[in-house]
C-alpha cells in the first residue's frame, strides 16, 4: 500500500484492512516495527480533515473520545463494536496522532483490534476479520543501552544500508569496522542496533539506528579525543555502508579524512 495514498470509503476493500493481531505486538520500540508501520499506513489512508470539510460530519476530539470510550466498553465486554465506517477510520487516525504512533498499553492495542474488526465487517458485509501473523520479529541487537543515559557519553547514528543484507550481517559489519578503526586510546564500550524504522513508502528500505558508546582507556581522559573518535568513526561507517541520496546521521562531509586503522582494538 503506497504511503499517504487516501482511499475513499467506497473504494475500501477487505485486502486493505490489516489482518495483524495488534494486541500481540510488542509496544513502543519493540520487535514488530513492520507490523506497526503497516497499521499506521492503513490509518493514514483516511483524511480526517478533508472528509470533515467535504461532508460536514463531526469528527472533533470530543466525538472521537466518545467513540473510543464506546469501543473500549465493547472490547471489555467482548462484543462486536459498530459505528459508521468514517468514524471507525477516523478513530484510528486520532489514536495515531494522540499517541504519536506509539500506543501506551495493551488496552489501547485491544481497542485497535476492535476498530479493525469493525472496519472489516463493514467492508465485508458482516464477515469476521481473518487474523494473520505479527510479521517479522526484529528485536534490538547487541549490547543493550547500558547504564548510561542517552546524551551522556553515548551517540546515535543512522542510515539506510547501501546494499540489502540481514540486520545481523549489518551489525557485524559495523561492529567489525568500529573495532578495527578505533584509536588506541579509546574503547568501544557498547554498540546497539535498534529495531528498524520503516518508511511511509512500503518499497523503501528501512532506516537503521545505532547507539555507540566510547570510553577513554585508562590513563587517557581527554574528552576531545573521545569526541573526535565519535565523529570520525561514525562518519567512516556512514561513508562505507550508507545508501547515497538518502538522509543519514552524521551527514556527508566533503572528503573527510578516513580513520586510520591502528593496532589497538576497541574493547
Amino acid at each position: 500500500m503506497p504511503g499517504n495514498a487516501l482511499i475513499l470509503n467506497r473504494d475500501l476493500r477487505t485486502s486493505h484492512v490489516p489482518d495483524t493481531p495488534v494486541a500481540e505486538l510488542e509496544l513502543g520500540d519493540g520487535a514488530h516495527p513492520a507490523a506497526w508501520t503497516q497499521l499506521w499506513r492503513f490509518a493514514a489512508t483516511f483524511g480526517v480533515s478533508s472528509y470533515a470539510q467535504a461532508t460536514g460530519r463531526n469528527l472533533d476530539d470530543e466525538r472521537m473520545k466518545e467513540l473510543l470510550a464506546q469501543a473500549q466498553a465493547a472490547t471489555d465486554l467482548g462484543v462486536p463494536f459498530k459505528a459508521e465506517l468514517f468514524e471507525l477510520r477516523a478513530a484510528l487516525c486520532y489514536l495515531r496522532a494522540w499517541h504519536n504512533a506509539v500506543l501506551p498499553d495493551e488496552e489501547a492495542a485491544r481497542v485497535v483490534d476492535t476498530l479493525l474488526d469493525a472496519i472489516y465487517r463493514d467492508v465485508a458485509g458482516g464477515r469476521k476479520r481473518p487474523i494473520g501473523g505479527t510479521g517479522p520479529y526484529e528485536p534490538g541487537l547487541g549490547l543493550g543501552t547500558c547504564s548510561a543515559n542517552f546524551g551522556v557519553g553515548q551517540n546515535r547514528f543512522w542510515f539506510r544500508a547501501r546494499r540489502r543484507m540481514s540486520r545481523e550481517r549489518l551489525y557485524d559489519r559495523v561492529a567489525g569496522k568500529l573495532l578495527r578503526e578505533a584509536p588506541n586510546d579509546v574503547v568501544v564500550s557498547a554498540l546497539y542496533l535498534y529495531p528498524p524504522r520503516y518508511q511511509d513508502d512500503s518499497a523503501a528500505a528501512p532506516t537503521h539506528v545505532f547507539m555507540l558508546l566510547l570510553e577513554p582507556r585508562e590513563g587517557h581522559r581527554d574528552e576531545h579525543v573521545v569526541n573526535a573518535a565519535y565523529d570520525a568513526l561514525m562518519r567512516s561507517v556512514v561513508a562505507e555502508l550508507a545508501s547515497r541520496g538518502h538522509e543519514h546521521q552524521p551527514p556527508e562531509q566533503l572528503r573527510s579524512a578516513p580513520v586510520r586503522p591502528t593496532s589497538g582494538r576497541g574493547g
